[in-house]
């Protein structure tokens, strides 16, 4: 079939289909009448098929007329699912099919145009209730009323339930029926047919079955969040999790403190991500900060902790690192280990978060000084990947040494040089900032430090800026940290991809065996150490002495692994300390046993200790605390040993 290529008719049009075609309704735009970013000179052609299917066009030189109409709604009349992309319709001119555009041209046809009036002439041929619930479901950055969305509710034979179902929980239903984008997109040629489909949620809908219980199973949460009015309002997760993952937490929360509306949620959302790094892998439990209610914690948080030198973001950042020290000083002191995610689920259920987060600032206030002697075992150096880079005034000097870290915390007053494993290992990098005066602000030299941290969701090595703070931790301000964000550009700069690459994947030559905590530990102030004692029930130290009872993860358990033993595993259950003093590897290697069965050994550098203590004669007993089946085996297997008191 031959269609006329030049001249184009006049657009806008808008034409019904003449008696007998495949198609109801057609209307057609140039580019340029478009609202947003999607501006062009080509001609977009919306066509309202027979079957009730919407399609968008966009299309080179054809004309967008009845001939042309009829040849795609005929070339794509079984095309149900929508896969494709390109009609072939033996022509000189292109068409691609714009899935991600809006159903109605309403919602992208600039109304100071002659083509408004047009669409929405095209729009009363349309589903009336379906256009306007799809527009009810879109918010700023949430856009859900493609031609795909309303086209896949529109044929489906169970329209009527699923227009229900829509209605009835917008936020849950909405990801597993429709397609969820940022914006309409009315240039790419791409199928957006991506959405969180589950068969059990689906069927319950078009059964009239269960949909509440289907719904609490597919997301993982209670029947109560379900039915909440929270959950009766268009919604789409924000602040780094996603919903199911958000409403898992919401679930924590008693029924009568959660949010009523997103609303709540949203004016906090700038906070979540530090909370979630605060809480790693037990995110989830964040929730016991908030049994007072979501926005009476934070709006209390907020008050007691933002100032003109810090914000709450900064402080629940900062808290990371005393929680990191606070986990040192259990290791160190008392061989208790302790991830330091877990020191934040316990310390907020028994006082608080306020309580955590006063603590922290407490200490980095006064935070003392790093003493000499009290490097980790680990090189010293590592190799640079910037040096020193210069911006006019602007000075940013790579610090590459242990020492170099040292000297920034103390003059800076902040617990920078906690971070030098990370560089060593992870690959970190720390740049002090120099801004020197300017008489146009009327500051004078302004200093910073800077951290950068692998990015972790790129192929290739590149880093991401992970803070930057003045002196004792205060925020920097707009200037000095437009200048680290510069900064990172030269650091991911594609010349520098062996550096970073080299700098990501180093492996050190020294290995740290000696316990890499002193140094953390060494700098806790006593009152941090009362609250850590009480926390966890910990006998008082009155000498120098470790304690004689250590917690921690079965090392090599994952070697010892047996999958028919694991179901038999259970806190509470007795296990034995075999000493190894043949032991190639390790000749202080302690065996631990389950039932005359080798499960792994006591890990070090703690084992030294236990080891000398039974070549002495004394006796340990040890028993299984936590078998968490889920976890990564280094840390699937907790035990504990405590001292077998002799009469």
């Amino acid at each position: 079939m031959n269609f006329d290529i030049d001249p184009l008719p006049e657009v806008p049009a808008f034409s019904r289909a003449p008696p007998g075609a495949p198609w109801q309704a057609r209307f057609s735009v140039a580019g340029h009448a478009l609202n947003g970013y999607d501006r062009d000179s080509a001609v977009r052609l919306w066509l309202l098929l027979a079957d009730g299917r919407v399609l968008v066009f966009r299309l080179g030189d054809l004309r967008p007329d009845d001939a042309l109409a009829t040849a795609l709604a005929e070339a794509l009349a079984d095309d149900f699912r929508g896969d494709v992309l390109e009609p072939a319709l033996g022509t000189a001119g292109w068409v691609g099919i714009l899935y991600g555009a809006p159903a109605s041209p309403v919602f992208c046809v600039d109304p100071k145009t002659p083509a408004f009036g047009k669409a929405l002439a095209f729009q009363a041929c349309l589903d009336g209730e379906l256009v306007g619930l799809l527009a009810s479901l879109s918010a700023p950055n949430h856009f859900w009323g493609s031609a795909r969305n309303y086209s896949r509710v529109k044929i489906n034979a169970r329209r009527h339930e699923r227009i229900q179902a829509l209605e009835r929980y917008p936020m849950l239903v909405a990801p597993i029926l429709l397609t969820h984008q940022r914006w309409p997109n009315l240039y790419d040629v791409k199928r957006f047919r991506w959405r969180a489909h589950d068969d059990a949620t689906v069927a319950a809908i078009d059964e009239g079955r269960d949909l509440t219980g289907a719904l609490a199973n597919y997301y993982g949460i209670s029947r109560s969040l379900v039915r909440s009015p929270f959950c009766a309002q268009p919604w789409t997760s924000t602040g780094g999790r996603t919903l199911g993952e958000f409403l898992q937490f919401l679930d924590g929360i008693p029924a009568q403190r959660r949010p009523l509306s997103y609303v709540e949620i949203d004016r906090y959302s700038a906070h979540l991500p530090a909370l979630w790094e605060l809480f790693g892998p037990a995110w989830k439990r964040a929730a016991l900060a908030f049994r007072e209610g979501f926005g009476v914690v934070w709006e209390r948080l907020e008050r007691r902790f933002a100032s003109q030198e810090k914000r709450l973001n900064s402080v629940l950042i900062d808290a990371e690192d005393y929680l990191r020290t606070l986990a040192a000083w259990l290791q160190t002191q008392h061989r208790h280990r302790r991830i330091p995610y877990e020191i934040a689920v316990r310390w907020t259920r028994q006082r608080g978060l306020a309580s955590l987060l006063a603590a922290s600032v407490r200490w980095h206030a006064q935070l003392p000084p790093v003493l000499p002697g009290k490097q980790v075992a680990l090189p010293d150096r590592v190799t640079a990947i910037l040096g020193t880079w210069s911006e006019g005034g602007r000075t940013a000097r790579e610090l590459t040494c242990w020492q170099d870290l040292v000297e920034e915390g103390n003059s800076m007053h902040h617990c920078i040089d906690t971070y030098w494993e990370n560089c060593v290992v992870d690959g970190c990098r720390v740049f002090s900032l120099t801004f020197d005066s300017n008489e146009a602000d009327g500051v004078g030299t302004r200093l910073a430090t800077a951290l950068y941290v692998p990015a972790t969701d790129r192929l290739e090595a590149a880093y991401f800026l992970r803070d930057v703070r003045g002196p004792s931790n205060v925020d920097v301000d707009a200037p000095m940290r437009a200048f680290a964000e510069r900064l990172l550009l030269a650091l991911n700069a594609p010349e520098n991809g062996p550096a970073r690459d080299a700098a990501q994947h180093f492996i050190p030559e020294q290995q740290a065996d000696a316990p890499k905590g002193e140094a953390l530990a060494a700098r806790l102030d006593a009152a941090s150490i009362a609250t850590l004692t009480a926390l966890f029930g910990l006998p008082t130290l009155t000498d120098d002495t470790p304690g004689e009872h250590l917690y921690a993860p079965v090392a090599g358990y994952g070697y010892a692994f047996d999958a028919e033993r694991e179901p038999h595993l259970a806190s509470g259950q007795p296990l034995s300390l075999v000493r190894e003093p043949d032991n190639a590897a390790d000749p202080l290697a302690i065996r631990i046993e389950w039932s005359g069965q080798k499960i792994g050994y006591v890990p070090r550098p703690d084992n030294a200790y236990f080891a000398m203590e039974m070549d002495a004669g004394r006796q340990f007993a040890a028993l299984i605390c936590h078998f968490r089946p889920q976890a990564p085996m280094w840390q699937r297997l907790w035990f504990r040993i405590v001292p077998v008191q002799t009469p």
